[in-house]
């Protein structure tokens, strides 16, 4: 059973994310609890493998039906919603369940392009330099038939900006704040804001 230590807030979040929703693709809390000093949340443990690429449209399917069921305000295309907030290859997995989106500590209620943050919807990243990066090859329209939405192109440029923009200030901050070169990531971004 994966146990993960929080701060004591972070532990209460989740748990009152959980309390109020039956989550599916979600692992279930098998027991928490919320003290200074002793924080934690232990979740049920999920067999299976980690999410291949032929398998990632199915993943995103769900994510967009799960972003729907959950939404909070009426945006068309974005919209705030239960997120995942850690949304990589790594953090999927292929159970005889179905799919599991696992370590899901860092989950809140944030705009649904948020957790496309690790999709390279313009084709920016080399995957032998980032393998963390999932390449879009139908993950988006995937997502948007799982969420129920029928985009048209000015909708689609407008959600890949907003992800994508969102995606490199992430990633730039997370750099900066642990001393890695940014300047791909700071160029993507200037190309990304300029269209």
């Amino acid at each position: 059973m994966p146990v993960k230590n929080l701060p004591i807030g972070t532990v209460k979040m989740i748990v009152s994310l959980y309390r109020r929703k039956e989550i599916p693709c979600f692992p279930k809390i098998t027991s928490y609890l919320a003290e200074p000093r002793k924080s934690f949340i232990e979740f049920e443990y999920i067999k299976g493998e980690v999410i291949s690429e032929a398998d990632l449209s199915a993943a995103f399917f769900d994510l967009g039906k799960l972003h729907s069921r959950f939404k909070i305000t009426k945006g068309r295309m974005c919209f705030r919603t239960l997120c995942h907030g850690d949304v990589h290859m790594k953090n999927i997995i292929n159970s005889s369940k179905g799919i599991f989106f696992i370590d899901n500590v860092s989950m809140h209620i944030g705009w649904n392009y948020t957790d496309l943050d690790y999709v390279d919807l313009f084709d920016l990243f080399d995957p032998s330099k980032y393998p963390w990066i999932i390449k879009d090859k139908g993950v988006l329209n995937s997502y948007f038939k799982g969420a129920g939405i029928t985009p048209r192109a000015d909708e689609i440029s407008l959600f890949r900006k907003k992800s994508a923009v969102y995606a490199l200030k992430k990633y730039i901050r997370n750099g900066t704040n642990n001393n890695i070169d940014v300047t791909n990531e700071t160029c993507c971004l200037n190309e990304i804001l300029a269209v």
